[in-house]
């Protein structure tokens, strides 16, 4: 191995560059290390295939310092691991690929490799004190649909109502599971051999080549392929982390991450941003895939991530722990990992229009506070959403259900300590939810979808329950059901209701007493946003009969509507807000 320092900007393989005659890094050795400090270097270096001689450590310690991978050809970067870190940019130094507007053309690949020794502590990339990576692959389509079922050991090929025009053969597709069951996990992976029309012809891994499981129509289709590429050598010696950004920034865009890193908080993607004033990091595209950990984040900065695939890690797909800062999770794909889909204790998370599925346990562990929107969650073995001391919010989750029909949960969400407010959901799941009796509440949405086991809220004291009926009904099963457990007790099940200012509205709900002979009758308040209306139900029959709330907010946000039923069973049905 031999030590070069950079004396002048120019290409890798110019020996000029290195103020060398002949020679440059990894032209005629191994483990040749380099250092660029205060000039611009473009790494152009390789081929469609690994370069002859492995690199040694890279290093970019200043802020007029770049490596820069060529965006017009095929480019390999062969590199050794160490206890460190493989490419050092730190001090304000960069390394890029292409750019947002002009991406690494799909002509070209860049393929980036780390070969271990040993499992270390150390990097891939390390980006500290102001280092800025920013890699531009190619925009690749994240998935599609397939329009027909795939039949075991005979399907070779799917249709779809368009391929996208991105997709091209020697991709990598995984099918989505279709089994209504959480216990098995049959996702596979595929190959693209051809495309004809609306025909996407694939080999597989069944009897002749073909699917090894069946899938129903509908199924989702999912591409890991990207034209910039971080791999291992060896799946048993791996680097920590693939990025990992310390008090930095970072763009990383349609990079597959693939079996690089190993320790239980390594992940393709490590963002440790203590000082959060400046500090962004956002990921698109990126898919992270046979690591430990498929991401693993805290500190203060801002960190988005968007239409990016975590799939088949073999503990968590993302570990959010003590994170102190905002996380965003938009239009993404939580997929096949072996504990959790995300974990964490983020203190601010907005996770919108996600797909999570067969993750072995929960799609979301989360102690901090969560707004889930739009989102769709099946196929997990112990819940779909598991939280716990503070607030989380779903607005709009699709549980137990894909665009392939149903796909249960064992349980959609499990609440401890504080409150889970479900707003305008749909649960296709027959389980209820769990409590975990560890005082927690889950309010149900006003818009009550009429399924059966979907319970609404279990809030109360000793023994009393909150359950859907399906022997007592109104109009359609399944009624809402509160049963105090005890003369005297009482069970309280709160609606959220969204209150625009100065917008009046008016709330009928249908209640029905077991009883004409109880201690206190059931009462409705609607209270927050300026209003404040009540109501009992007082009448002396065991008929169903309406009760109406109404009032003008005085400002927007949302209001809540408190039902509590004293000493006997009481039965709610066909909520109506206007």
């Amino acid at each position: 191995m031999a030590s070069f320092i950079a004396e002048q900007d120019g290409d890798w393989t110019t020996p000029a560059t290195w103020g060398e005659a002949t020679e440059y890094p990894g032209k005629s050795q191994d483990d040749d290390t380099s250092d660029i400090r205060g000039f611009d270097v473009t790494y152009n270096l390789g081929s469609s295939g690994r370069t002859t001689y492995r690199l040694g450590k890279i290093t970019a310690s200043a802020s007029n310092t770049k490596l820069i991978f060529s965006s017009t050809q095929y480019t390999y970067l062969w590199i050794r691991g160490d206890t460190t870190c493989a490419v050092d940019i730190y001090n304000g130094g960069i390394v890029e690929l292409a750019s947002e507007s002009s991406p690494l053309s799909s002509d070209y690949t860049c393929t980036i490799e780390i070969d271990q020794a040993t499992d270390s502590s150390g990097s891939i990339f390390y980006c500290g004190n102001s280092g800025v990576p920013s890699i531009f692959g190619m925009v690749k389509t994240l998935s599609g649909f397939s329009s027909n079922a795939i039949t075991a050991d005979t399907s070779s090929s799917f249709t779809m109502s368009s391929v996208p025009s991105d997709w091209a053969v020697d991709d990598e597709l995984v099918i989505q599971d279709t089994a209504d069951s959480y216990s098995v996990n049959e996702n596979e992976e595929v190959l693209i051999t051809s495309i004809s029309g609306t025909t996407v012809n694939f080999s597989g891994n069944g009897a002749g080549d073909n699917a090894e499981f069946s899938h129903l129509s509908g199924a989702i289709i999912l591409n890991l392929t990207r034209n910039v590429k971080i791999i291992a050598t060896s799946t048993s010696t791996r680097a920590d982390r693939g990025f990992y950004a310390e008090n930095s920034s970072a763009d990383l865009r349609y990079i597959d991450f693939n079996g690089c890193t190993y320790q239980d908080h390594g992940g393709a993607w490590a963002f440790s941003t203590q000082d959060g004033t400046g500090r962004s990091v956002y990921i698109e595209g990126c898919v992270t895939r046979n690591q430990s950990d498929g991401c693993y984040m805290q500190g203060s900065g801002h960190k988005k991530y968007h239409k990016i695939i975590v799939y088949n890690n073999a503990d968590k797909g993302i570990d959010g722990a003590n994170d102190w800062g905002v996380v965003e999770l938009t239009d993404s794909f939580i997929v096949g990992n072996n504990s959790y889909g995300f974990s964490g204790d983020n203190r601010g998370t907005l996770y919108e229009n996600n797909n999570y599925y067969w993750n072995n346990q929960y799609a979301i562990n989360i102690s901090g506070n969560l707004l889930s929107v739009g989102s769709c969650f099946f196929g997990h073995s112990q819940a779909a959403i598991r939280t716990g001391s503070s607030r989380a919010v779903i607005e709009g989750g699709v549980f137990g259900e894909s665009p392939a029909g149903t796909q249960k949960n064992l349980s959609s969400i499990k609440c401890r300590y504080a409150a889970s407010i479900c707003n305008d959901c749909k649960f296709s799941d027959t389980t209820p939810f769990q409590e975990e009796n560890i005082d927690g509440e889950i309010i149900y949405s006003s818009n009550h979808n009429q399924v059966a086991g979907a319970l609404l809220i279990q809030y109360s004291i000793s023994d009393e329950t909150v359950e859907t009926d399906t022997t007592l009904y109104r109009t359609t099963s399944p009624s809402i059901k509160l049963v105090p457990a005890r003369y005297g007790n009482f069970v309280v099940y709160k609606i959220p209701v969204k209150c625009v200012a100065s917008t009046a509205l008016s709330i009928a709900i249908q209640g029905k007493k077991s009883s004409t002979t109880i201690w206190k009758e059931p009462k409705a308040v609607l209270s927050g946003c300026g209003l404040s209306d009540s109501g009992e139900w007082d009448t002396n029959d065991t008929n169903w009969n309406s009760l109406t709330l109404s009032g003008t907010p005085t400002r927007s946000g949302m209001a809540m509507i408190i039902v509590t039923a004293y000493s006997e069973q009481f039965n709610i049905d066909d909520i109506v807000i206007s």
